[in-house]
């Protein structure tokens, strides 16, 4: 089974990870199920507002979305403790009719969508 993992993006990284210059993301290995090779990265094109919360910003998605597959996990040695960076494939998706069914789905409640895990098969 593929996890499909939705990710806020600031502005500057959605765009470099959209025309392709961006291939590698480091984040916070705190999510279950975890980051893995094969999974599926949906990256929200989100910006800040002024007003601010706990982590310094209001965010307000824009609605665009790229979509990529982890082709690599780096954990350990090289990537700080907590933390893991992935390798992000730009691929053709036989399944991303799929997945923006899932997005217009749960488009409506954002916060529900942050807490959500969706399967598909490989």
């Amino acid at each position: 089974m593929t996890t499909i993992h939705f990710l806020k993006s600031t502005p500057a990284a959605y765009r470099k990870v959209a025309s392709g210059e961006k291939t590698l993301e480091v984040r916070r290995d705190d999510r279950v199920p975890r980051f893995e090779a094969g999974d599926i990265v949906v990256l929200e094109h989100y910006r800040p507002f002024s007003a601010e919360t706990d982590d310094g910003h209001c965010w307000q998605y824009q609605g665009d979305h790229v979509t990529r597959r982890i082709g690599y996990v780096e954990r350990g040695e090289h990537v700080p403790p907590g933390y893991c960076s992935f390798a992000l494939v730009k691929e053709d998706f036989d399944d991303e009719e799929l997945i923006e069914s899932f997005l217009e789905e749960t488009t409506p409640n954002r916060g529900r969508r942050q807490r959500l895990r969706f399967a598909v098969s490989k």
